[in-house]
Parts: structure tokens; C-alpha cells; sequence
């Protein structure tokens, strides 16, 4: 019996930083380590969720990746 399943998920990557953070040579890091130098906004992971949830039919089976490309150099 043929069962359809879903797989699919977003892994956000470097996101607002807390406001209380204090580690600002860490922070320096993860900034260095974004190929598009900045941080992701809520805003773009709901897009990304939305848009993986009502238009992404035939995506199955993946974990999208939302980092600015951190994940590249994290190997």
C-alpha cells in the first residue's frame, strides 16, 4: 500500500540577535561566517514556512535551509 507521507522543514539559521547578548566577538564571528552579512528577519522564515506549507506541493522530502549560505561554509 502506497502511503503519502510530507517530509519537509526549514532550518533557519543565525536569526535576532537577544537583547541581552553581551558577546560581541561572537557575534563578529557569526557574522563573518554569513556569505550575505546579516542576520535572517522573522519575517523571511514565516515567508519561507508559508510559502513551504501552501505552494510547495511537490517538495518532499527536504529540509530547506534558510542561513544566507552559513551552512556552506560550516562543512
Amino acid at each position: 500500500e502506497f502511503r503519502r507521507v510530507l517530509f519537509r522543514s526549514v532550518a533557519p539559521g543565525a536569526m535576532d540577535w537577544h537583547e541581552g547578548w553581551t558577546d560581541e566577538a561572537r557575534r563578529d564571528a557569526i557574522m563573518d561566517s554569513i556569505p550575505q552579512q546579516r542576520i535572517g528577519s522573522f519575517d523571511e522564515l514565516a515567508g519561507c514556512i508559508t510559502w513551504l506549507a501552501l505552494d510547495a506541493s511537490y517538495v518532499n522530502g527536504q529540509v530547506l535551509k534558510m542561513d544566507g549560505g552559513r551552512s556552506v561554509w560550516l562543512k
